[in-house]
């Protein structure tokens, strides 16, 4: 078995991750008998990077474009044919005659898993202008995105995928308050007893506007695979 990572660091833009493993038909502990041990070449590939976007762009623009993308892959070859256990895949393939015939056989038996995902975060305007915020302010509002894939295809299912897509846009806004004080001028005496009553106050505005519009979509389908060949009943 083999096992690799490497971390890319980009400077103020984020990282990106590369880490892969390999085990080979036959990989176990001392421990284990030979009967307990693998029975298939396994692998599995993750590409990932999460950076910051919004540094691509001029630093006055005040643009945050937090993105994270990641592919992996897990795929794994059995040492029987799935379809006649007792022949060894790599003896089927020898006495196959023609190439196209062993590509055929070998993409049918292997089990691959394929994830690929996409997702911006909290995308936004920073205010960079020093004044405050008022409720026109592009600087109230924020984005959100995302996008998985998955596909699978093994000796059962010709093909596996599903589609999951997710964006919202949300507002956020805090005004300053505005206390109404309806005893302060009425009372002038010092008294600390009278003082819960004068320091009463009344905020009539309010404190935060807010919505959020969310859309959500996924697909699916599943294609089982036609052992044997025929029509399907």
């Amino acid at each position: 078995a083999a096992l690799g990572r490497v971390d890319l660091k980009l400077a103020d833009l984020g990282n990106i991750t590369l880490a892969g493993t390999a085990r080979s038909n036959g990989f176990g502990t001392l421990e284990q008998r030979v009967n307990q041990r693998s029975r298939e070449d396994l692998y599995t590939f993750d590409l990932s990077a999460n950076i910051d976007a919004g540094k691509l762009l001029p630093k006055k623009l005040g643009i945050q474009i937090p993105v994270y993308a990641g592919i992996s892959r897990i795929g794994s070859t059995p040492e029987y044919d799935p379809y006649d256990l007792d022949i060894k895949l790599k003896d089927k393939l020898s006495y196959t005659p023609t190439k196209q015939a062993k590509d055929s056989i070998k993409r049918n038996s292997q089990d691959i898993t394929t994830i690929k995902t996409v997702n911006f975060t909290n995308v936004r305007k920073i205010k960079t202008d020093g004044k405050k915020p008022q409720i026109w302010s592009v600087t109230n509002f924020d984005l959100n995105y995302s996008y998985l894939e998955t596909k699978q295809t093994n000796p059962l299912i010709d093909n596996y995928e599903v589609r999951r897509t997710r964006g919202a846009l949300g507002y956020s806004y805090a005004p300053q308050p505005k206390y109404f004080e309806p005893f302060k001028r009425l009372i002038k005496s010092k008294s600390k007893w009278l003082a819960l009553i004068k320091d009463i106050n009344f905020n009539y505005v309010p404190s935060q506007l807010s919505f959020k519009a969310d859309v959500f979509r996924q697909f699916g389908a599943t294609r089982p695979r036609n052992v044997g060949g025929g029509p399907y009943k």
